[in-house]
């Protein structure tokens, strides 16, 4: 990732097999997406094993490595398609110090700058901090299309005893970019148009704030008894305002557009604690791990989308450069709570033959409420929940070569409000 110079989650699963894209780049309107093994696994990424929730596209510059689990991964990670899951793990506060800047210019006007600064904070090294930052502006090949991202991330760890660290950690990011819905086709082609020809307007934008902030607390009892806990609150308020392409006179390159926008804060809390304990049962090794998890979001987006917008020609664009007025029309309100409770064993049965089962069960309680301008709001309740199982077994022949089956389930409740 460092040699191909990877800025962004998007860049960074290019060489992954079995995973693609399911969105342009420049269009940010319903944020990063990815297919893995063809299913949509948007609500799917994590971040240390916490969902990583964002409309803007995620930064690889504070992150240490990125995991691809394929397949469902309904035992640890809850919800989710059975595609597989994305799993971010961040750069952590170092022991020795370490001082890092770089800047990078490209095509197109792009001009970035990245800082990485980790060391101890006392001479005993039980306290370490890490700080990334990272700001970038940026111009594209498509007209009127640029973009301007801020990032900031430190973290503190601190030793409290041999035995127990404490982890506390926060996150700001701020996003700007033109939309951009790339060209249409005619027939089953691309446009026979100049690829850097922008059919939106130059007041097309999104943008967002978010910040994150939690901890990651672990303890060990001893050798074979451990206990770990971790909480997260985020929230981030995206923009989204641009008018949107409807359809297409194919004969005279007429497209029409609709006043788009939409709005909200999104919120979400996250915790989990977990224990695992090692022991044996005559010759078989034993490692179980029990945790239990809650989430909660809390939503209140806001839309825009019935009145035209003034039509553009794609073979002779002529661009209004009239913003409209933001008048919200449609407005929803979220409120999602999930309780998880999961067990597993991973059992050596000998040297070169380990076999793991684990079980869990999810209950999901949606209140959701729908109001379109001037009529009454309409209100859905919905509870939903689901023991899902997990098993798997490895066998060693020799050292290099390790054969394996596996069968698992994943979970994933309908939206109460469709």
């Amino acid at each position: 990732l460092v040699d191909r110079n990877v800025t962004e989650l998007g860049n960074a699963l290019e060489t992954v097999g079995g995973v693609v894209s399911a969105g342009g780049r420049g269009n940010s309107v319903f944020g990063p997406n990815f297919l893995i093994r063809g299913f949509d696994v948007a609500a799917s990424v994590f971040r240390d094993r916490i969902p990583s929730i964002s409309l803007a596209p995620l930064r690889t510059n504070d992150i240490e490595r990125v995991e691809v689990l394929k397949g469902p991964a309904s035992v640890l990670f809850g919800q989710g398609n059975p595609g597989g899951i994305i799993n971010l793990v961040s750069k952590m506060p170092l022991a020795e110090p370490l001082y890092s800047a770089s800047f990078t210019a490209g095509s197109f006007d792009t001009y970035r700058g990245d800082i990485d600064f980790s060391g101890p904070l006392n001479d005993a090294k039980t306290v370490r901090y890490r700080l990334n930052l990272s700001y970038e502006n940026s111009g594209s090949f498509r007209d009127f299309v640029n973009g301007e991202r801020f990032i900031v991330s430190p973290i503190l760890t601190w030793d409290i005893g041999s035995n127990t660290s404490l982890s506390v950690y926060g996150q700001y990011t701020y996003d700007r970019e033109t939309i951009d819905e790339g060209i249409v086709a005619i027939g089953d082609r691309i446009a026979n148009i100049p690829r850097d020809r922008f059919l939106g307007e130059p007041f097309s934008e999104f943008n967002q704030e978010q910040f994150n902030l939690g901890y990651r607390f672990d303890h060990r009892f001893n050798d074979n008894l451990s206990f770990r806990h971790a909480l997260q609150y985020t929230q981030y308020q995206p923009q989204r305002y641009s008018p949107f392409a409807d359809t297409l006179d194919e004969e005279t390159g007429e497209l029409t557009r609709g006043e788009y926008n939409a709005g909200g804060t999104y919120k979400r809390f996250f915790t989990n604690a977990e224990i695992v304990g090692k022991f044996n049962t005559g010759s078989v090794k034993h490692q179980v791990l029990f945790g239990t998890e809650y989430r909660h979001a809390a939503e209140n987006p806001f839309f825009q989308f019935s009145e035209p917008y003034p039509s553009i020609n794609i073979f002779n664009p002529v661009y209004t450069r009239r913003p409209y007025r933001i008048a919200p029309e449609f407005f929803r309100d979220d409120n999602i709570n999930t309780v998880g409770i999961y067990l597993q064993d991973q059992i050596d049965l000998l040297r070169n033959l380990k076999v793991l089962a684990g079980v869990r069960y999810d209950y999901v309680d949606q209140f959701r409420t729908t109001r379109n301008l001037g009529e009454d709001r309409e209100t859905f309740e919905q509870q939903d929940s689901k023991f899902t199982p997990r098993f798997g077994i490895v066998y060693q022949p020799i050292e290099p070569i390790s054969l394996y089956a596996s069968y698992t389930t994943s979970f994933n409740p309908s939206f109460g409000a469709s």
